[in-house]
């Protein structure tokens, strides 16, 4: 399988079925090998502005 990243909340390892022109864009179909979801509660991720951040609750 493909390598995984560390602190992932899941991953889909998948192989290439199909590729379909789409103007400007190829759209890739992929035939799923393996799944896996973790239990990890985590937050939101926010990209804004060029930068990830979280969510924050008001004080």
């Amino acid at each position: 399988g493909s390598p995984i990243l560390a602190g992932v909340l899941a991953y889909i390892d998948c192989e290439l079925h199909e590729e379909h022109d789409a103007g400007d864009h190829t759209i890739a179909v992929g035939l799923v090998k393996a799944l896996e979801i973790h239990d990890e509660v985590r937050g939101p991720l926010l990209f804004f502005r060029g930068r990830y951040g979280d969510f924050r609750q008001p004080d």
